[in-house]
């Protein structure tokens, strides 16, 4: 651990910041310690750089754990310019990545290593490595927190995920300190990622106030959606010149993303837009041109935004109504991160509310959907006594059946025993270290199938990958192409009804607070009060610390 203290290392590798803000210092002397720590901080308020000093603090590498490639990427390049510090993005490396893991000492730091919640809990070699060298891990970060329960688990699955991760990267009892960051959670989601990350409630932070006081708000209600264009054509008018993000929560129809840049463009606004359906490098080249100026407004979903530190935003426009009073704060607060005056709109029809209220019922996982994605995609053929799926192929497309197959591991159904290639083909021996050991493993199936091997030497497919990645970091093997990542699972036969009544349980559960907190936004957007207020006294009331 670097035993400087944090205003020394800010000095040194961020000396263009004159100190600390509120709370910074705090959060980092807490981590620094070893605390596993909840921080909650107002978007603008400089969370990122809480885990930028506490990593160096700690020493060796610390893993960051963020949900967008753009917001990675981004981080990557502040950290190279700003204090030339090492930092990877490993969405940006693609298959490259194998080898910079390979090369990869975890004890040499500071190093900041990225990763999306969807590769950390997919991905075979980067728990491999993380395994092997835990001693040169000194901090992990869940940037954007609220991914773990706010909004529902359909949002991001994987985030539920990342403490299975940790437990068999390090141990169930060793994890380096773990430090989550968000700008608001409700008492509800506190708790629950305070009980996913081993977080005494003494150890949730937070600024004295998360309302920034630069934000001007309006709610307008209008007609229908003809009038609610008309309005926006308006606003796009008065803010000629500025930087405008325009969340449409809808990524086609007339009024999708594409469909409102398209519409915009065409009357000669610099425009473009950013949901999921864009390729990575489109949403990178998105980002990059919506920085510069060269592209100053977005149309885009919920995800445009989310922690990437573009500080002269201003204006956020609300074209659908959020889902709640986090959700708008957290997208609104997106404006104005560099204390100057911006302003929020949030324009609603009737028909808004029923869309939105519909979306939140559709989004949970019923009953019958759990047990069709089971029967069809996870329990065990004739003969099988371990079942291999794609995570990016088999389950993904679906957030709704990822949400399933993680409640189904939560529940004991279903067990991830290994990670790793599905076939060995993708090796090839190095001649002259290729030994007679690696060569049975590697001749044990002419297809160079996975569980073949592992059937063929009777040892668990776990030992044939662990043998593959040591002699792939020893330089024995070479990759000759991507590996195929597999999951590889033990199943119970079928699933208890007792496990799909507590499915059910828990989605009521969930589907009630998040109608709750549906209810109390439509309260702030028709009283016809200051939302600014409203807002500022729904943080104040609901966000103490548990």
């Amino acid at each position: 651990m670097n035993p400087r203290p944090s205003k020394q290392i800010l000095a040194q590798y961020f000396p263009t910041l004159p100190g600390f803000r509120d709370g910074q210092e705090a959060a980092i002397d807490r981590v620094a310690s070893g605390t596993n720590t909840l921080c909650m901080m107002p978007t603008g308020g400089g969370k990122s750089l809480v885990y930028q000093v506490a990593g160096i603090r700690r020493g060796g590498t610390t893993i960051v754990v963020s949900p967008l490639v753009a917001l990675m990427s981004q981080q990557v390049q502040r950290l190279a310019e700003i204090s030339g510090i090492r930092a990877f993005s490993l969405s940006d490396l693609g298959p490259r990545r194998y080898a910079a893991l390979r090369e990869l000492d975890l004890r040499h730091g500071p190093t900041f290593l990225f990763a999306s919640p969807e590769l950390l809990s997919s991905d075979g070699f980067l728990e491999f490595v993380l395994r092997r060298g835990s001693s040169g891990v000194g901090l992990v970060v869940i940037d954007e927190a609220h991914c773990v329960s706010q909004w529902g688990h359909t949002f991001r699955p994987p985030y539920k995920a990342i403490p299975r991760v940790l437990d068999r990267a390090f141990g169930a009892s060793a994890w380096p300190p773990v430090l989550c960051l968000t700008a608001t959670l409700n008492p509800r989601d506190q708790a629950e990622i305070c009980t996913d990350f081993r977080i005494d409630h003494a150890d949730v932070l937070r600024t004295a106030t998360l309302f920034r006081e630069n934000l001007v708000l309006r709610c307008e209600h209008h007609e229908n959606e003809k009038a609610k264009k008309v309005r926006l054509t308006e606003i796009l008018a008065e803010h000629k010149g500025d930087k405008i993000i325009v969340y449409v929560h809808r990524k086609s129809g007339e009024y999708g993303t594409a469909k409102l840049a398209e519409h915009f463009a065409a009357q000669g606004l610099p425009c473009d837009y950013f949901d999921a359906d864009r390729k990575d490098q489109d949403k990178r080249a998105v980002m990059r041109a919506f920085e510069t100026g060269e592209k100053r407004i977005v149309f885009a979903t919920n995800a445009f935004g989310m922690g990437v530190d573009i500080p002269d935003v201003r204006v956020v426009v609300h074209y659908l109504l959020p889902e709640s009073i986090e959700q708008y704060y957290q997208e609104v607060g997106r404006a104005g991160r560099d204390g100057k005056m911006s302003r929020g709109y949030l324009l609603f029809t009737e028909t808004n509310k029923k869309v939105r209220a519909d979306l939140i019922r559709d989004s949970l996982m019923k009953r019958e959907e759990v047990a069709s994605m089971f029967a069809t995609k996870l329990v065990l053929r004739d003969g099988e006594d371990l079942r291999s799926i794609d995570p990016y192929n088999d389950i993904a497309d679906d957030d709704c059946e990822r949400a399933a197959f993680f409640a189904l591991q939560d529940a004991g159904v279903i067990k991830v025993v290994a990670k790793g290639p599905s076939n060995a083909s993708c090796f090839e021996p190095v001649p002259k270290f290729a030994n007679n050991e690696l060569r049975r493993y590697m001749s044990a199936s002419k297809a160079g199938i996975i569980k073949a091997i592992a059937r063929k030497l009777s040892v668990p497919v776990a030992e044939v990958i662990e043998v593959l990645w040591c002699a792939y970091v020893e330089e024995k093997v070479k990759l000759r192409g991507t590996p195929a990542n597999a999951l590889f699972l033990t199943t119970l036969s079928s699933i208890p009804a007792s496990v799909l009544d507590a499915i059910d349980a828990d989605q009521q559960a969930k589907l009630n607070v998040r109608l709750e907190g549906f209810s109390v936004l439509m309260q702030m957007v028709e009283s016809g009060s200051d939302p600014s207020s409203a807002v500022r006294a729904y943080l104040g009331h609901n966000h103490a610390t548990v």
